[in-house]
């Protein structure tokens, strides 16, 4: 059910959304819960959020001839299960096995890809070889609080320029975080009887407690289309923080290192670019019919000359926050759905004064972790920026008054600049604080359009 009221450019929202009801098993309290089927919330194992109130309003002030200020605010919902991946209660027995069997030379009925599993192999599973996966019952929609303050001045005759303050907060994010992870260090040997719920191995766990927060100083310049050329260049400086991992964190992190402290993950966002710089342009060529020059030209001399258009887009951004990570330490088995981050090495500086491909930060000033817990932060380490030029090369051929053909060759990437992949950030991996792989290099692109 949705009920909506607007007025002009201000208005409220109020949205229920009801939990899918295929989800037929659930965690907690150390069993699998099946759902039955009195009311929603039985049948889904997850209570419905019937508190999603979203007020939105705009103002818009003309405080001069050519200055308008303009503000908004703004709160939108997620919701979310397993954010369109898989219905997570879904993926557990019975109707999907997360099994893992650990074998080896000499292991009792080995086995092989030839012979496959053999016909008992889920029924003489244990418990604790499987995966579960599980949901909170009282499971918020996650929102997200938006808010700007802009000025726009018209400084000249088809120029405009902006700037403004951009921010939001996001509230009730889901996290993912092993509810099986024990609290205690210890040997392989010993993982299961260390568990909190001993019966089960990982269990996979969704819940509402992610937060977010973020500001940015954005602007904008604009020359809008006239005399057969536009221009626009846009600026963010923004400063994003979050204590839940991303799904695009090219580390990895998006499940936290000690599954009870949240608080330790609080750090830069996997995903704020913290300086981003883009400019593009359309120049239609003033030559052939329509345009201020040769517009009697001869229809050989109009289709060859007439009808030209160039393009182009430069993007200039700095990297994204990197996490440094180490492999588990001996006799440090806590299970899986984990990150395991490096110490930081005292007194020595992770910075180097040039940062190239061979070295883009200091390796010295991390070590392998000495307990389940790394003392580095996530997100310490910025990773290569990135600087491209796209340009484009357009000719029109006229059909009809309405119909024609548009012939495009694109170079993307156009001065095959190198634009490094992220460092290596795992302590002790091969290359460890080098860059041994870069983004792609030059693509050209030729296409044939039809408008009718």
């Amino acid at each position: 059910m949705v009920i909506v009221r607007r007025h002009d450019k201000q208005g409220a929202r109020f949205s229920h959304y009801t939990s899918r009801t295929d989800a037929l098993a659930g965690q907690a309290t150390g069993t699998l819960l099946n759902a039955t089927n009195p009311s929603v919330g039985d049948k889904s194992l997850v209570k419905s959020d019937r508190l999603n109130f979203a007020p939105r309003l705009g103002l818009a002030w003309t405080a001069a001839p050519r200055l308008v200020v303009r503000s908004a605010y703004g709160m939108f919902y997620q919701h979310t299960f397993r954010q369109g991946r898989e219905n997570l209660l879904a993926e557990n027995p019975p109707f999907l096995h997360d099994l893992t069997r650990t074998q080896g030379p000499g292991s009792a009925a080995f086995v092989t890809l030839d012979s496959g599993p053999p016909t008992n192999f889920f029924a003489t599973a244990l418990p604790t070889d499987q995966a579960v996966r599980g949901n909170d019952p009282n499971l918020r929609a996650g929102n997200v609080q938006q808010w700007n303050l802009t000025l726009q001045y018209a400084f000249a005759k088809d120029w405009i320029f902006e700037a403004g303050y951009v921010g939001n907060k996001g509230t009730h994010l889901s996290r993912f975080w092993n509810a099986n992870q024990p609290y205690v260090a210890g040997p392989s040997a010993t993982l299961a009887a260390r568990r909190p719920n001993p019966g089960f191995g990982d269990v996979e766990y969704m819940d509402s407690g992610g937060n977010s927060f973020y500001n940015s100083l954005q602007t904008r310049l604009e020359r809008r289309f006239s005399n057969g050329l536009t221009l626009l260049h846009s600026f963010t400086y923004a400063r994003g923080l979050d204590n839940v991992g991303a799904w695009n964190d090219p580390n990895g992190s998006l499940y936290p290192q000690d599954a009870y402290n949240f608080a330790n993950e609080k750090a830069l966002a996997e995903n704020i670019v913290q300086l981003n710089s883009v400019a593009s342009w359309v120049y239609e060529l003033p030559f052939g019919r329509g345009r201020k020059m040769m517009t009697s030209a001869t229809p050989l001399v109009n289709a060859v000359l007439g009808n030209w258009q160039v393009d182009g887009i430069w993007n200039w951004r700095t990297g994204l926050p990197l996490t440094v990570a180490s492999p588990a330490c001996a006799n440090c088995a806590m299970g899986g759905d984990r990150t395991t981050r490096a110490n930081v090495v005292p007194g020595i500086s992770p910075s180097v004064s040039n940062p190239n491909s061979q070295a883009w930060f200091n390796p010295a000033a991390f070590s392998l972790q000495t307990t389940p817990y790394g003392t580095v932060g996530r997100d310490t380490i910025w990773g290569p920026g990135l600087q491209q030029w796209d340009l484009g090369v357009a000719k029109k051929f006229t059909l009809t008054e309405r119909r024609y053909f548009q012939f495009r060759g694109e170079l993307f990437n156009a001065f095959n600049q190198v634009n490094y992949a992220p460092p290596a950030s795992t302590v002790g991996s091969a290359g460890f604080g080098a860059i041994t792989a870069a983004r792609p290099g030059r693509n050209v692109q030729l296409g044939l359009k039809l408008y009718w």
